[in-house]
C-alpha cells in the first residue's frame, strides 16, 4: 500500500500579555502540518510558475553547534547581515546620487531654499544593494497635493535636462503621497522623491528606535526583505509587504517572543538568538495569526486587537492583514497588502522547510556521534 505522510502535531500557540481570545489563533491545537516542506513548497512556487533561483549561499559553512537549528540560523543571519552591510563604495555611490539631486534643486528658483532629507532604508541602514533611495524635500512652500504635483512636474522637466543621465522619469501624482521616480544613470539606483512629507522621516525615526531597543531587529529585517524580494512579495503596488509594514511586523514579533522554547542549550534559548526569532516570525505570520479576527498594534508595548470592534474588518476581503500605524493610529498599514495570502504561504513554507532541514541535520549529527562512539569503543 501507499505509505501515508508522517505528520507531527502543532503545539498550542501562546503569546505573552495579550489577553487574546482563542479565535485569534489561526490553528486549533489538534491541527497538523507536514513534517516535510513538500506541501508548502507546492503552495509557494505554483503561484508564479518560476524556477527556483540557484543557491547563493555557501552550504559548507561550519557552524558552532551545527546540529542545533536555532544556533545555525543565528550564525547564518549574522553572516548575512554583515555580507549585506553597504561597502564604502556603495555608500559613496548613494551619497553622490543624493548630491546630484541637491545640486539639481538648487538650480530651480522654486526650490532655491529647499532642503533634502533622506528617509527609509537608506537613512536607517536597513538597505540592501537593490534598495531605492527615498528623499523628502522641505522648505518648498508646496503644502497642498495639487501644488506638490506641480512642483514634482518641475523636477521632472529638470531631470530630463540634467547634465547627468536620469532614466525612467515618472511623476506619480495619483498616489496618496505624490512622488517623482527615476533611475540615477551614473549609479543605476532607483530614486523616489516627495515634497513636504514628514511621515517618512517619522517612520525612519521609529525604525532607528526599534533597532536600538531590539538588537535582532536589523538582521531580521534585512533577511526578510531579501526573502520577500526574491519572491516578488515586497512591492506595495502589487499587494506585497513594503518596508514599513515589514518593520512593524518584525517589531510586533519581537514584542511577543515565543514563551516556551524547545529543550535546547542556554545559548539557543537566549532571547537574542536570531534563529529562534526568525522561526517565530515565520510561524506567527505563516501559520498562527488569524488575520480575519486580529489586528496588530506595536504602540505602548504592543498587543493585538479585534478588527471587527475597530471597524477594520473588510467584508469582501476579511483575510487582509490589519496593522495600526504607530504614527497615525487611524491608518491601517496592512490594508493595501492584498497579496498577503501569498506572503503567508511563503512564511509557512519557510517555517516547514527550516524545521525539516533542522531535523535532518540533527539526525545526521546524532548518527555521526554514534559512529564515533562505536569506533572509539571498538
Amino acid at each position: 500500500g501507499v505509505e501515508r505522510e508522517r505528520r507531527v502535531p502543532v503545539p498550542r500557540c501562546e503569546l505573552a500579555g495579550t489577553g487574546m481570545a482563542l479565535d485569534f489563533i489561526a490553528l486549533l491545537p489538534d491541527e497538523e502540518i507536514p513534517e516535510t516542506p513538500a506541501a508548502c513548497e507546492a503552495a509557494s512556487s505554483s503561484d508564479t510558475g518560476e524556477q527556483p533561483a540557484p543557491d547563493a549561499w555557501s552550504i559548507t559553512r561550519a557552524h558552532f553547534g551545527a546540529d542545533s537549528l536555532e544556533l545555525a540560523l543565528h550564525e547564518e543571519l549574522l553572516d548575512f547581515a554583515e555580507a549585506f552591510r553597504p561597502t564604502r563604495a556603495e555608500s559613496a555611490m548613494r551619497e553622490a546620487a543624493v548630491e546630484r539631486v541637491v545640486s539639481l534643486l538648487a538650480s530651480l528658483p522654486s526650490f532655491a531654499s529647499a532642503s533634502v532629507r533622506p528617509f527609509g532604508s537608506y537613512a536607517t541602514g536597513l538597505c540592501l544593494p537593490s534598495s531605492d533611495v527615498d528623499l523628502a524635500v522641505f522648505g518648498t512652500g508646496f503644502e497642498s497635493k495639487v501644488q506638490q504635483v506641480a512642483g514634482l512636474r518641475q523636477i521632472e522637466k529638470a531631470l530630463h535636462r540634467a547634465g547627468w543621465r536620469a532614466e525612467e522619469v515618472e511623476v506619480i501624482g495619483s498616489a496618496k503621497v505624490p512622488i517623482v521616480k527615476y533611475v540615477d544613470g551614473p549609479s543605476g539606483l532607483s530614486v523616489d522623491l516627495c515634497l513636504e512629507q514628514q511621515d517618512g522621516i517619522r517612520s525612519s525615526a521609529l525604525a532607528t528606535k526599534a533597532a536600538r531597543q531590539f538588537p535582532p531587529f536589523r538582521p531580521l529585517v534585512l533577511l526578510l526583505k531579501r526573502y520577500l524580494s526574491s519572491r516578488g512579495l515586497n512591492d506595495t503596488f502589487t499587494g506585497g509587504v513594503g518596508s514599513f509594514l515589514l518593520q512593524l511586523l518584525v517589531i510586533s514579533s519581537l514584542q511577543q517572543p515565543p514563551l516556551h522554547p524547545p529543550a535546547l542549550s542556554p545559548a539557543a534559548c537566549s532571547r537574542e538568538n536570531l534563529g529562534r526569532h526568525l522561526l517565530h516570525f515565520f510561524e506567527l505570520y505563516g501559520l498562527r495569526l488569524n488575520t480575519t479576527s486580529a489586528g496588530v498594534r506595536v504602540a505602548d508595548g504592543g498587543r493585538y486587537f479585534d478588527k471587527r470592534q475597530r471597524g477594520w474588518l473588510n467584508g469582501e476581503r476579511p483575510w487582509l492583514l490589519s496593522v495600526e500605524n504607530p504614527i497615525d493610529s487611524t491608518h491601517d498599514v496592512g490594508a493595501n497588502a492584498f497579496n498577503i495570502r501569498s506572503v503567508r504561504r511563503a512564511c509557512a513554507h519557510a517555517y516547514c522547510a527550516l524545521l525539516a532541514s533542522g531535523t535532518a541535520a540533527a539526525r545526521e549529527g546524532e548518527a555521526g556521534r554514534e559512529a564515533e562512539r562505536e569506533a572509539a569503543s571498538g
